[in-house]
């Protein structure tokens, strides 16, 4: 069924154009004004909202149109009706049976995530001046990265997908709509119920023309979890390791150098968040703009040797909290030492399974990472075995950490490649304040 999809819309290309300047500049001509707040100390001019990213965003989620909306004369269409059901179904089912569980979790031993965002206070406790979180081997998954830390301003994510293009239904034949829409869902089937996408499918449902990258699912994603999306910005990190403005057609395109991102700014959907108390952020009184960053980066160390810019780059975000989860033990290998190094000297806090940093470099003495002292940690859930396809990653020193119950908590929720919550883990690891 992909491989038909692929063929047929081959057969049409007028409709798959990337994204043209021109069609961007009539969209936004249609830009509302956000209403003006009262300035903040260092607050940053808040972007103006081009609509269509929004109504794209909302169609493709399944989501019912704002008012005004284009893309409401598609609405009954049966296809879409089919693709939104289904989807309505799952996120419920999601919500109730995962989500809920880990927002209640991260509420009560992430506790740092109540002093987010830090630029709208004047905190000086140490924890809570990292409000930038950092995902390395992420792909698409905002999902969890928002549901664990809700109140972060900032996010980095960092993949081996391209960002791809805007999806825009409109330049689709309706003929095509069925296999557009099954193939929406195969992308997202397996991190809607195994909480982590597969890299092989993603090869494949991710190359498909207008699905093609990962963008499409992480609007997907923002708006499904109580966002709106103002705009978004193509960008690149610049041999000084500045993000730079860029254009849709070129990350569109798998490059690795050079890197290539996207800039999307959100906020808070109140209308949407009162419908959904499970995710919505109590703490935040009006609509904060926040920024998503997606750059496909190939992060092994034959790559970041020829790229010294990466970690002028980190250096922009200063301390970040990291969230490692599915990252196919990478870490555990010889050959990408460089990002495990950037990791333990840029981050604060590392929330992670074990598939992330093995546990020896948070608590041995190591020229690597001299001077840095990991003063606390914190073991969830249960610790066995990885999967099959990763047996070779066992880490006997941090079997023996869970076989102490002690220094163990419990994780009532699934997560990373163990699909069941029994045999799912957490490790929380918080670097000792320097004294400089």
């Amino acid at each position: 069924m992909i491989l038909l999809f692929t063929l047929l819309i081959g057969c049409d290309q007028q409709h798959q154009k990337q994204e043209s300047e021109k069609e961007i500049k009539k969209d936004t001509s249609k830009a509302l004004s956000l209403k003006k707040a009262a300035p903040k100390k260092n607050a940053l001019p808040k972007k103006e909202f081009v609509r269509i990213y929004n109504d794209n965003a909302r169609f493709i989620a399944g989501m019912k149109c704002e008012e005004g909306s284009d893309f409401s004369k598609f609405e009954k269409n049966p296809d879409w009706k089919q693709y939104a059901a289904w989807y309505n179904n799952t996120w419920a089912r999601l919500e109730k049976g995962q989500l809920k569980k880990i927002k209640s979790w991260s509420e009560q031993e992430l506790v740092f995530n109540n002093s987010f965002p830090v630029s709208q206070q004047n905190n000086s406790n140490n924890e809570s001046q990292s409000h930038t979180i950092f995902y390395p081997f992420s792909g698409a998954d905002f999902l969890y990265a928002t549901t664990l830390f809700p109140n972060a301003d900032q996010y980095v994510m960092i993949g081996l997908e391209p960002v791809g293009k805007v999806p825009d239904i409109r330049k689709i034949p309706v003929d095509f709509w069925e296999n557009y829409f099954l193939a929406l869902r195969t992308a997202q089937d397996d991190i809607l119920t195994a909480s982590f996408f597969k890299t092989k499918d993603m090869k494949v449902d991710f190359r498909i023309r207008e699905l093609k990258g990962t963008l499409p699912i992480l609007m997907i994603f923002l708006t499904r979890t109580g966002n709106k999306i103002i705009t978004m910005e193509p960008v690149q990190i610049n041999d000084s390791g500045k993000i730079v403005n860029s254009r849709f057609e070129k990350i569109a395109n798998h490059q690795f150098s050079p890197m290539n991102g996207i800039r999307i700014t959100f906020e808070k959907d109140n209308e949407q968040a009162a419908e959904s108390a499970n995710l919505k952020n109590d703490g935040e009184k009006e609509n904060v703009q926040k920024t998503l960053y997606y750059f496909s980066i190939d992060l092994s160390d034959n790559s970041l040797i020829k790229k010294p810019h990466f970690e002028s780059f980190m250096n922009n975000f200063g301390e970040v909290i990291t969230f490692i989860k599915s990252a196919s033990y990478l870490m555990h290998q010889n050959d990408f030492s460089m990002i495990r190094k950037s990791i333990l000297d840029h981050s604060s806090i590392v929330l992670q399974d074990d598939s992330g940093i093995p546990l020896k470099y948070f608590v041995e003495e190591d020229p690597a990472i001299a001077g840095q002292t990991w003063s606390e940690l914190t073991f969830y859930g249960a610790y066995k075995e990885p999967i099959r396809l990763f047996k070779n990653f066992y880490q006997e020193d941090l079997k023996k950490n869970y076989a102490d119950t002690t220094k163990t908590k419990p994780l009532l929720f699934r997560i990373g490649y163990q699909t069941q919550t029994n045999k799912s883990n957490l490790m929380l690891a918080k670097k000792q304040p320097s004294n400089n």
